[in-house]
C-alpha cells in the first residue's frame, strides 16, 4: 500500500493524518486489518484518510449513499464502502477509536468527506483541523515532501559542501524530481494533485523529459475521467533559452501538439506545461515569449510540482522556498567548499560524498543516568521476548520494568512524581501485566500515605468496555466509576513502558469516547521510543483538552520517570536474530557446525531468558569485557548494558541533528554515511566488548565506505586486529567473521591464516560458503 503521514500543526494540538491509497480489489474491512498488522505507527494517527484510485470518480452525495449501505454505481471504492456499512461493528472494529475520512476527486477538485467511521464521532482535536481551509494544501504538500523523501529526491545540505547545478548556480540541496516516479502508485499520487490544473487542457507540454512518466499518465486519467481520447504529450529535452537552437526545436514541438490535438476549435489550443521545479519564472517568460513569436496559437497554462524560490507567482503543488536547504547561498559561504558537480543531462550527482560520523560523550551522556539507575540489576538484556496482556514482542534490547520497578532509586523518583501530581488521582488505571500492576499497587499505598485518601486500582487491558458477554457486568461498572468522576478530581493512567504509545493511546480515545470530565495524568516508568519526536509528539497529543473541559485545568499531565532514545529492533533487526539466521543458513545446506556454534546457536533458540554476559563470541582466555574509563558505561557493566549504552548513542547520531550534517542512516545518492572506522576499530574505543558492540549495533551501510580506497583501508584495521599479538584485541576476531556473514566487513583468507586458530578458520570457511 501506498501510505503517507501528513502533519497538521496550524493550531493545537498538532494531528497526524495517516493517508493511505486503497486498491480496487480489497474491502475496507481487508484494508483495515492490512494497517493493524503492518503499518507501525499505527499509534500515532489520529485519523486515516482513504484514496480511491484516481480513475475512480463520484460526488459526495454517492459517498452518503454508500454510507447507507446501499450504493450500486460503478466506483469500486464506495462499492466496498457500501458493504462495509452491511456489517460495520466488525468491519470498522479494529479502529473503533479512530476517525476515517475519504479523499476524493469531485469534478477534477479534490475534497475531503465527513468521517466515515460509524463507531465514533470527530473527536474535536481533529476536527479543529478539518475546519482549516488550508487543510488539503497540507494534505497535498505532506504528500509531495513524502514522494520527494522516499524516492531521495532531495539531495540534502552537505556540511562545507555546494551542488553545482547545470544552470551554474551554487544551491545548499538538489532535487531531482525525476526520482518521485518510481511507483505506479506515485504517480498516480501526483496525478490526483494535478486534476484541477489539467481538467480542460487538450495537450500537455514537460520541460523535462524525466517527467514522462507523469504526464502520460495524466493523459491516460485525462482520457478515462472524461471519455475521450488521451491528449497529446510533448517534452522539451533541454532548458528552454533563447537560442535559436532551443526555439527552432520548440516551434517542432508545438506544431506536433497541434497537429495531433485535431481539436477542430477555432480558439487557441489549451496546453498545460507541467513545470518539474521553479525558481525564478524565468521559464515562463521565455515560453511564451516564444510562442508569441511564433504565432502559434495556444493558451498555455503552467504548473509546477515543487517551486523553489520566492519569485514569480507560478501554481506549485509544493512550496519549498522556505526550506533551509533551499535558501540562497552567499557568495562568501560558496568560497572554501567542495563541490558535487551534477550532469546536466541526466541531472544526477557525479560521485558520492562521504559523511564520517563519531560516538563521542554529547551522544553517550543521555543514556548515563538510565544506566546508572539500574547497572547491575540485570534490567538491561538482549535478544528476548517479551508477553504482555497475551502479546508476543521480540526486542534486541529489552528492558525488564519488573526488575526496574522495585529499584529503590525509581520508587524515588516515582514517589517524588506522585507527589507532585495536583489533583491527587481518584482513580489509578493500569494494563494487568506484571510491572504496571506493581507500579499501581506502589501508587495507590504512596498516595494514601501523602494524602490520606485511598485511591482505587483499576486493572484493564485496553478500556474495551463490553456492554453484552462475560465481562459486561465487571466492564460496566468501571464505566460507571470513570464517568461520575467530577471535573475536579483526577485519574492516573499508568504503563511501565511507553515504545509507540499504542497502549496508551488506546486508552485516552475511550476515556474520550466515554466523555470523562476528570483531569488526566499520564505516567509511565521509561520512555524508550527510537526518535524523541514521537515521545514528544505523544504528550502534545494526550496532554491536549478540549476548550469544554478546560474550565479547571487546561491540560492533562503526561510525563514518564526516565526517557531513554534505544532502537526499537524486533526479529528482523535484531544482531542476534541474524547471527541465528545464518547458522540456520549454514545447516540447511548440509554444513556441520563445530560444537561449539551448536551449542551457541541453541543459547539464541533460547529468547525468553535473554543474553547478558554472552552477547558477543569470543575464543581463546581473554574474554571480551569492559575495561576502566569509558565514556559509555562503568566497568562494572554487563555486555549486554555496555551494547545498550552504544546502541543508545549511535541512535542519537540516526535521530539528532548536528548543524548541516547529515543523519546517519542509508546511503542517500550522493551522500554515504558512515560511522568513522578508526574511531572503533584502531585507535579511540579499543575495549573489544565496544568495538563488537559497533559491529552488532550499527548497520551495514552505516560500517562499509562507499569510497573503495577507504573500505580498503578499513579491512587492513580487521586484518590488524585479527592477527595482533595481545588477546585483548584479537579476542574479537569471531565477532568480526560474524560481522563478515552478514556483510558488514570483509574478512580476508590472509588476515584468518595470520591469526593461526582453528576455531577463526573452521568458522571462516563456514561463513564464506554461507555467502556464496
Amino acid at each position: 500500500m501506498h501510505i503517507f503521514e501528513a502533519r497538521l500543526e496550524r493550531v493545537e494540538p498538532a494531528a497526524t493524518l495517516v493517508v493511505v491509497q486503497v486498491s480496487g480489489e480489497h474491502s475496507i474491512q481487508r484494508v483495515l486489518e492490512l494497517l493493524y498488522n503492518t503499518y507501525t505507527n499505527r499509534a500515532q494517527a489520529s485519523a486515516f484518510v482513504f484514496r480511491p484510485d484516481v480513475r475512480d470518480a463520484f460526488s459526495g452525495d454517492e459517498i452518503a449513499i454508500a454510507m447507507s449501505g446501499a450504493y450500486t454505481g460503478s466506483s469500486q471504492f464506495l462499492n466496498a464502502l457500501s458493504l462495509a456499512y452491511q456489517t460495520p461493528d466488525s468491519t470498522f472494529a479494529r479502529f473503533f477509536e479512530k476517525p476515517m475520512f475519504v479523499l476524493y476527486a469531485d469534478n477534477f477538485k479534490p475534497r475531503l468527506s465527513e468521517n466515515i467511521n460509524p463507531l465514533l464521532q470527530t473527536p474535536p482535536e481533529v476536527q479543529v483541523h478539518l475546519e482549516r481551509a488550508e487543510l488539503l494544501d497540507d494534505i497535498r504538500d505532506a504528500e509531495m515532501r513524502f514522494l520527494m523523501s522516499e524516492s531521495g529526491a532531495i539531495l540534502p545540505p552537505v556540511e562545507n559542501t555546494v551542488y553545482d547545478n547545470p544552470s551554474g548556480s551554487a544551491a545548499r540541496s538538489f532535487l531531482r524530481v525525476g526520482n518521485i516516479q518510481y511507483s505506479r502508485l506515485a504517480i498516480d499520487a501526483v496525478t490526483f494533485w494535478l486534476l484541477p490544473y489539467v481538467r480542460d487542457c487538450e495537450a500537455i507540454l514537460v520541460d523535462t523529459w524525466s517527467l514522462s512518466s507523469i504526464a502520460m499518465n495524466v493523459s491516460r486519467v485525462l482520457a478515462t475521467l472524461r471519455a475521450s481520447k488521451p491528449v497529446p504529450v510533448e517534452m522539451l529535452s533541454q532548458y528552454q533559452d533563447k537560442s535559436p537552437e532551443r526555439r527552432a526545436a520548440l516551434t517542432e514541438i508545438l506544431d506536433r501538439l497541434v497537429s495531433e490535438a485535431n481539436t477542430g476549435s477555432s480558439g487557441p489550443l489549451k496546453v498545460v506545461c507541467l513545470v518539474s521545479v521553479t525558481h525564478t519564472g524565468s521559464l515562463v517568460g521565455v515560453l511564451k515569449e516564444q510562442i508569441e513569436v511564433s504565432r502559434r496559437m495556444i493558451a498555455l497554462e503552467f504548473v509546477a510540482l515543487f517551486r523553489l524560490g520566492t519569485a514569480g507567482n507560478l501554481n506549485a503543488l509544493c512550496d519549498l522556498s522556505m526550506d533551509a536547504g533551499f535558501q540562497k547561498l552567499a557568495e562568501n559561504e560558496i568560497t572554501g567548499r567542495a563541490s558535487i558537480p551534477i550532469d546536466e543531462k541526466i541531472y544526477f550527482p557525479v560521485r558520492y560524498v562521504t559523511v564520517e560520523h563519531e560516538v563521542r560523550i554529547p551522544q553517550a551522556e543521555p543514556f548515563d543516568p538510565f544506566l546508572e539507575l539500574v547497572g547491575g540489576s540485570d534490567v538491561i538484556t538482549s535478544h528476548r521476548n517479551q508477553i504482555d496482556d497475551g502479546k508476543r514482542r521480540h526486542h534486541a534490547i529489552h528492558l525488564d520494568t519488573v526488575k526496574l520497578a522495585a529499584l529503590a532509586g525509581f520508587q524515588d523518583k516515582f514517589r517524588d512524581a506522585l507527589k507532585a501530581l495536583d489533583p491527587p488521582p481518584s482513580i489509578i488505571l493500569a494494563p494487568g501485566h506484571a510491572a504496571a500492576a506493581a507500579m499501581s499497587s506502589f501508587a495507590c499505598n504512596t498516595i494514601a500515605q501523602i494524602h490520606g485518601t485511598h485511591p482505587e486500582a483499576i486493572i484493564h487491558a485496553n478500556l474495551d468496555l463490553k456492554t453484552t458477554g462475560l465481562s459486561a457486568t465487571q466492564d460496566m461498572a468501571i464505566r460507571d466509576k470513570l464517568v461520575a468522576l467530577p471535573a475536579t478530581s483526577s485519574i492516573l493512567i499508568l504503563d511501565d513502558c511507553f515504545v509507540t504509545g499504542a497502549r496508551l493511546s488506546g486508552y485516552q480515545s475511550r476515556l474520550r469516547y466515554h466523555d470523562i470530565k476528570a483531569r488526566l495524568h499520564y505516567m509511565v516508568g521509561v520512555a524508550r521510543p527510537d526518535n524523541p519526536t514521537t515521545w514528544a509528539d505523544f504528550q502534545k497529543k494526550v496532554g491536549f483538552r478540549v476548550v469544554s473541559d478546560q474550565q479547571v485545568y487546561r491540560r492533562n499531565t503526561v510525563i514518564s520517570l526516565f526517557d531513554v532514545i534505544i532502537p526499537n529492533w524486533q526479529e528482523g533487526k535484531c544482531p542476534w536474530c541474524r547471527e541465528k539466521l545464518l547458522y540456520e543458513r549454514l545447516e540447511s545446506r548440509g554444513k556441520v557446525l563445530p560444537s561449539s556454534y551448536r551449542d551457541r546457536h541453541l543459547e539464541l533458540a533460547d529468547e525468553d531468558s535473554g543474553l547478558r554476559d554472552n552477547l558477543f563470541v569470543g575464543y581463546g582466555s581473554s574474554p571480551l569485557k569492559l575495561y576502566s574509563r569509558s565514556i559509555l558505561a562503568p566497568e562494572t557493566s554487563n555486555q549486554a548494558e555496555v551494547f545498550a549504552a552504544v546502541a543508545a548513542a549511535i541512535q542519537q547520531l540516526r535521530v539528532v541533528v548536528q548543524g548541516e550534517k547529515p543523519l546517519l542512516g542509508p546511503r542517500r545518492h550522493p551522500i554515504s554515511t558512515v560511522l568513522k572506522a578508526d574511531t572503533y576499530l584502531l585507535n579511540i574505543y579499543t575495549d573489544s566488548v565496544i568495538r563488537a558492540s559497533f559491529l552488532r549495533g550499527a548497520d551495514w551501510q552505516e560500517l562499509v565506505y562507499e569510497d573503495k580506497v577507504r573500505e580498503a583501508e578499513r579491512s587492513k584495521y580487521v586484518e590488524e586486529i585479527i592477527s595482533s599479538k595481545s588477546t585483548d584485541v584479537r579476542n574479537l576476531s569471531v565477532e568480526l567473521l560474524l560481522a563478515h556473514g552478514v556483510d558488514k566487513c570483509t574478512v580476508t583468507e590472509q588476515a584468518v591464516s595470520a591469526a593461526a586458530h582453528s576455531d577463526v578458520s573452521e568458522l571462516f570457511e563456514l561463513v564464506r560458503s554461507a555467502r556464496r
